[in-house]
């Protein structure tokens, strides 16, 4: 019997992306226009099999591939060239040679233009794809990729991954991802079962979340966070759980990160999956708070929300705060809101104006913010009402715990002044405030309004903790509400201080004056409130996201800090831009440093240097280096809300010495690999920074 789980492990080989895809030739024919069926799997994504007519359930795609293989996950490209016949539902059904096909997966499409059904594996050698829904347009498949092992003894049925019958849904998702990464990385291809059926597989059970194998286990985690794990090994179990769904999740996926499976970026190309010839997690016993409780991003892109969205899950993040995370719920079923980050009013901050709108301020004279000696309702969206009106203490208050009634699973609630505010000008208001001295970060002429701010929110806090004493208010620091007021705050309020300076340098770094005062300011906010959290924007770049972001040392040492030495609550990372896709670095850096601060960044980036760029490394970790280097050693102070090249930065030299390093990166990329597109990112980003107009800035 093969011992179940740490690290006695023997790396064969390594993967960067899915590489399980099974080999042609493939043959193909459908319920209509077979003669096209081929077309579905020529390889190219510009030509498509067309039905020939409406959909109806049942019609069906058939694949034959050529010999029975190992089969568990079918993806379908359905929309390049006839985006509106994406197929409405779906179905995959297996058979092996004869034998009638039995049903493994089906899904409802959303408009999405790829679809992955994944399933227990399966021997088979015909795949149908056969629609489950009716609709009055055609449907088409540009391209098929079906992924598994060409050898039918790859299958296992010693070892299984098991969860609960009633299993929520995010700790699904994960063990079937544990399920398919153990797959492809052993080259064994393991089924997902019930606790009920796990008494059928007599190895390894890799038991995620709370279930009949991991329940007597699950008390080793009281008194921990919310987001908690547990990993251990009892007998031929591996116990994999959280003290909540959400952190039974990151439990499989630190258990996989554990055996060398990273998700650098979104998406298949940002993987890298070893190959292992052995799993041996014998003595494995761990029982981990994450250094940094919640750790969140604000952006995905839409265009790839459940690829960015599954890449934050796997790398452990606690939420991303983006507008049209609803559409991730609805086609994933996954419920993914941790319990202080719960977002009322919508994914934006700045909440002031959505919990007292314009038509509340017209029945409380009082609370209408003075402007110009008169007191009205709001003319902008910058506005906010008067924090000094007793009225305005009940009526917010009111709004919180209707809130905290109706959602009694909802830990906390956000009140925050709207962006760019004006204050009230009123006697009343102005009393409470102090003259503002904002150094580097803002204009000397705006009023301290912290005292005002806060002294409004503890009143409200004090209200809604008297009725549900254990819920959070969260807010930010920001503006001319940056610096801590002058008394503590109320001990359920989690600020978030925005962090502003260079984002090239830590905010504690004794060398970068610039960030002085950011430092200070953070000391002065962690000696007044209970729970402190960070706004950060290192990770942002609408404007120009191609630029190179040499920020993964800064973003280590600074994360260090703030883990070990201001005790933060929340890290929150604004990342509009998605630079991701040019700069790994930095975000692979802060997600794992947010989880785990005691982790060595340099052993963090040499992991990274080696299995992302693979045969490339040499000359990508000499590119990322000299940059390095110029902040580091040369003191350049490159880097602050969205950065952009600047000239002291990329000097004549800078730029012959990081064509030196590309040039000698791209020698190296096999042509055709996700290494040469992963390096002609480096060269995207190196052109982009050669053809801006620097000396105008």
């Amino acid at each position: 019997m093969r011992s179940p789980a740490t690290l006695a492990i023997v790396i064969v080989a390594a993967s960067a992306g899915l590489a399980a895809e099974l080999p042609g030739p493939w043959s193909a024919t459908a319920s209509s226009n077979a003669g096209d069926a081929g077309l579905a799997i020529d390889g190219d994504p510009l030509t498509a099999w067309r039905s020939d007519a409406p959909q109806a359930v049942g019609d069906f795609l058939q694949i034959d591939l050529g010999a029975p293989r190992v089969v568990q996950q079918v993806r379908v490209i359905t929309g390049r060239r006839y985006p509106s016949d994406f197929p409405r539902g779906l179905g995959v059904s297996v058979r092996a040679d004869g034998g009638e096909f039995e049903r493994v997966a089906e899904v409802e499409n959303l408009r999405r233009q790829e679809l992955r059904l994944r399933f227990n594996p399966k021997v088979a050698r015909q795949v149908r794809l056969e629609l489950t829904d009716s609709a009055g347009y055609h449907w088409a498949v540009a391209e098929v990729a079906i992924e598994g092992a060409e050898d039918p003894a790859a299958l296992n049925e010693r070892d299984a991954v098991v969860i609960a019958e009633d299993a929520p849904p995010i700790v699904r998702f994960a063990a079937e991802d544990l399920r398919d990464y153990l797959s492809e990385a052993t080259d064994s291809y393991l089924p997902l079962v019930t606790d009920e059926d796990a008494g059928g597989f007599p190895g390894t059970k890799y038991a995620v979340g709370l279930n009949r194998l991991t329940e007597e286990h699950l008390g080793d985690l009281d008194g921990h966070h919310d987001e908690a794990i547990l990993l251990r090994t009892v007998g031929d179990t591996v116990v994999i759980a959280g003290n909540t769904p959400r952190a039974d999740a990151y439990a499989a996926y630190r258990l996989l990160h554990r055996l060398g499976v990273r998700w650098y970026t979104p998406g298949d190309r940002g993987e890298h999956v070893p190959r292992l010839e052995a799993i041996d997690l014998a003595g494995l016993d761990v029982v981990r708070d994450p250094s940094i409780p919640i750790r969140w991003m604000s952006s995905v892109r839409d265009s790839h929300i459940e690829e960015d969205v599954t890449w934050a899950i796997r790398n452990c993040l606690s939420w991303v705060t983006q507008s049209r995370m609803h559409y991730f719920e609805e086609r994933t079923g996954i419920s993914w809101t941790p319990a202080m980050l719960d977002w009322p009013y919508g994914y934006y901050p700045h909440s002031f104006q959505r919990i007292v709108p314009a038509g509340v301020l017209e029945q409380h004279p009082d609370m209408q913010p003075m402007f110009d000696g008169e007191r009205r309702v709001y003319e902008a969206r910058n506005e906010n009402f008067c924090t000094s009106s007793p009225e305005a203490v009940d009526v917010v208050a009111q709004r919180a715990l209707a809130w905290f009634r109706a959602n009694p699973q909802s830990r906390s609630y956000s009140i925050c002044p709207q962006d760019g505010a004006r204050w009230c000008e009123c006697e009343r208001c102005q009393a409470l405030d102090e003259p503002l001295v904002m150094e580097n970060f803002s204009r000397q002429d705006m009023r301290n309004v912290s005292d005002r701010f806060f002294t409004f929110l503890n009143q409200v806090a004090e209200r809604v903790t008297a009725e549900f004493p254990d819920r959070t208010i969260t807010t930010i620091a920001y503006a001319n509400w940056h610096q801590p007021p002058r008394f503590d705050v109320h001990p359920n309020i989690l600020v978030n201080v925005c962090q502003y300076g260079c984002s090239a340098h830590a905010a504690n770094d004794p060398d970068c004056e610039t960030n002085h005062e950011m430092a200070r300011r953070m000391q002065g906010w962690r000696e007044r409130t209970t729970l402190l959290g960070v706004y950060d924007y290192v990770l942002l770049n609408i404007r120009a996201p191609q630029t190179p972001h040499p920020y993964a040392r800064s973003v280590a040492r600074e994360i260090q800090w703030l883990a070990n030495d201001m005790h933060i609550t929340s890290w929150w990372s604004e990342t509009a831009g998605a630079f991701w896709q040019w700069s790994p670095a930095p975000f692979w850096v802060a997600f794992q440093m947010g989880w785990d601060a005691s982790q060595d960044p340099e052993a963090l980036l040499e992991e990274l240097y080696a299995n992302y760029y693979g045969p490339s490394a040499e000359g990508a970790r000499e590119y990322w280096e000299i940059m390095e280097r110029r902040v580091h050693e040369d003191g350049v102070h490159y880097g602050s809300y969205n950065n952009r090249p600047t000239a002291e930065m990329f000097t004549p030299e800078t730029i012959d010495a990081l064509e030196s390093a590309l040039a000698s990166a791209e020698a190296q990329a096999p042509a055709g690999s996700v290494y040469a597109r992963r390096v002609g990112m480096l060269r995207e980003s190196l052109e982009f920074v050669k053809g801006y107009p620097m000396e105008e800035e």
